[in-house]
């Protein structure tokens, strides 16, 4: 089945919106050659990516009655928003890791600090 005109239209103007904030920043940030060429290559995948999703009828049932609904890429709503529970459940252990690990830095860093100032501390005064 092709692809909504509307869909289509929206994901390349999503991605093309990205390209010009990152061509604006090219002029800005005075990026290098091989820098340019690597965002250009990211904004001409991502195009053709979203280009590529399918949109089409599926048949699921659902306590014994036959429904068609409509999926991209295969998958209907029930199971993208699945997918995307199953990923916020993912992002929230790794935010509790990455919490556990720069409280374990600031611990690092604070022991340096005190070790530091600690031996400041006595030659300053030792007699």
């Amino acid at each position: 089945m092709k692809i909504s005109s509307f869909f289509r239209i929206f994901f390349v103007f999503s991605f093309f919106s990205y390209g010009l904030c990152q061509c604006h920043n090219w002029t800005q940030n005075r990026l290098t050659e091989p820098q340019r060429a690597h965002w250009e290559a990211i904004l001409w995948e991502s195009t053709r990516n979203a280009i590529m999703a399918t949109i089409t009828d599926k048949t699921i049932t659902s306590h014994g009655m036959t429904y068609t609904v409509t999926a991209v890429d295969g998958m209907d709503r029930v199971e993208i928003n699945n997918k995307l529970h199953y990923l916020g459940d993912q992002i929230l252990k790794l935010k509790m890791q990455q919490a556990e690990l720069i409280k374990a830095r600031k611990l690092i860093d604070q022991h340096n600090k005190d070790l530091s100032l600690g031996d400041l501390f006595l030659e300053m005064f030792s007699l």
